[in-house]
């Protein structure tokens, strides 16, 4: 079949990209390349993944856009500026995609917009859309959804947890990801690791894994992209300490394994309602415990006590009757202590659990296999 693939284009779609979304298209991507599906991805500039054919929309990403235009006056864009431009890239994104519709025949959207959602029966070929950012109002508005409901779209969900505020999705279908080889690594497992954008509109708790490290005087190692630099001076830099180190972006798979392979645990704790977690089965996978808030679709990933620990991020917002009783910061230290307390024989059975978790559950075979399931039921529906 002839794939296309809708990515989002405010920034490159890579392997080796910081957001979920990127790395989502181009893990399926290449999977599917692998299988002998021709494949197209519309992205902004700079996208790359082996074997596909990338048609950039935009000569420039939204960081770029972003010094462009505010480089004379040392400031940043707003959060409501740069929702607008990233809206206006996709949909120069989506009338781009739809040029090139004789050579498709079956779209996949992951642009997680409400626009290009109400958009989509602009398409004659089947759509595929996955809903990869967590429901906001607009999508649950009836005036916005009823322009959502087309019968050439097909809606999927990443989670239970989303599937709940989005009835119109048609079917759940997990991310995935690959398993990590154990070749040639060091057994040493030491610090806490943190992995994530740096954004207050998603926040992904480094300043609270900041501060266990502080408290427990475990070493913390963390790769984030800066979304904002304001929040990141503001929020983060005051409260780092010496025991923490921030990594420079992977430059390889590679890299990022052996970053996720080689951590104690994973201390990633989400203050916001994410429909999925890329991040979770990506360190899993490499047989490195999770620990994060019970938040979002967490507690369909990680299994309590077993690939890591759920938290409670407070008195007030009690989700489940998890190991940890405390809440909030007080747990997540709870947590890190229980882990490293562990001998070496319990620690590595839980290493294990994680593998054997994500390979039953969250593997990148699992995930294409039901995408490319759906493809061809689709295709021959024409």
């Amino acid at each position: 079949m002839n794939i296309g693939l809708i990515s989002v284009n405010d920034k490159p779609t890579t392997k080796m990209a910081c957001g979920g979304t990127e790395v989502f298209v181009s893990d399926l991507a290449e999977e599917l390349v692998k299988r002998g599906h021709k494949v197209t991805i519309f992205a902004g500039g700079n996208s790359y993944v082996k074997g596909c054919r990338i048609v950039n929309s935009t000569s420039h990403s939204l960081a770029d856009i972003q010094k462009l235009a505010y480089d004379d006056y040392h400031a940043e864009l707003s959060t409501s500026e740069r929702a607008n431009i990233g809206q206006i890239l996709a949909v120069r994104n989506i009338l781009t995609a739809k040029q090139y519709e004789n050579e498709i025949d079956v779209f996949h959207d992951n642009s997680g917009s409400s626009i290009i959602a109400s958009m989509l029966d602009l398409f004659h070929k089947p759509v595929v859309s996955t809903l990869h950012m967590p429901i906001s109002l607009d999508y649950q508005l009836p005036c916005i959804n009823r322009y959502l409901s087309h019968s050439n779209v097909h809606y999927i969900a990443i989670s239970d947890y989303q599937m709940k505020n989005f009835p119109i999705a048609e079917q759940r279908i997990y991310n995935g990801t690959e398993i990590v080889s154990d070749n040639a690594v060091s057994q040493q497992h030491r610090d806490l690791i943190w992995v994530g954008r740096i954004d207050p509109d998603t926040p992904k708790g480094l300043e609270d894994a900041i501060q266990v490290s502080k408290i427990t005087g475990y070493g913390l190692k963390y790769v984030g992209f800066i979304e904002n630099e304001a929040y990141f001076r503001n929020t983060i830099m005051t409260v780092l300490h010496d025991n923490v180190i921030r990594k420079k972006q992977f430059q390889t798979r590679r890299e990022k394994d052996m970053f996720y392979q080689e951590a104690k645990v994973s201390l990633i704790p989400v203050k916001c309602e994410e429909s999925f977690g890329l991040t979770y089965i990506e360190s899993m996978a490499a047989g490195t415990p999770v620990i994060t808030y019970a938040r979002g679709a967490a507690p369909e990933i990680i299994k309590d006590g077993k690939t890591g620990f759920l938290i409670n991020s407070s008195e007030d917002d009690i989700r489940g009757n998890y190991l940890i009783k405390q809440c909030g910061v007080a747990g997540l230290i709870e947590a890190v202590n229980l882990i490293y307390s562990l001998s070496d024989k319990e620690y590595e059975a839980m290493r294990c659990a994680c593998k054997k978790h994500i390979s039953e559950n969250f593997s990148l075979r699992i995930m294409v296999d039901k995408y490319e399931k759906l493809y061809h039921i689709l295709h021959q529906s024409l």
